[in-house]
């Protein structure tokens, strides 16, 4: 009987057995998100790379213009969620206890 290689036991692409739902593409991809899920951001930070790119973006047009008002815009909503902890994909708790 062959031995059961793991996915990351495996070369790229390589597969198993393709009846083994953890050998598939898929099945390698989900096991790779369960080690990556703990890593991945999921909420605004001060500093972070998403808060510079947004800020960079920004300052590529003039401060007259309406996509610097824009990404302003988008750029003081981010730091809102990096100030209150908000999720990037839920609402923003305001004072009250009223979600925006």
């Amino acid at each position: 009987m062959a031995r059961k290689l793991r996915p990351e036991q495996r070369q790229p692409g390589e597969v198993e057995n393709p009846e083994c739902s953890a050998c598939t593409r898929e099945g390698e991809a989900a096991w790779y998100l369960n080690i990556l899920a703990p890593h991945i951001q999921r909420a605004a930070m001060r500093g972070d790379a998403v808060e510079s790119w947004i800020k960079a973006k920004r300052d590529e047009h003039d401060e007259a213009s309406e996509s610097w008002s824009t990404l302003d815009g988008l750029l003081d909503e981010y730091r809102l969620r990096a100030d209150c902890g908000a999720p990037l994909d839920g609402p923003v708790p305001v004072e009250g206890g009223e979600d925006l």
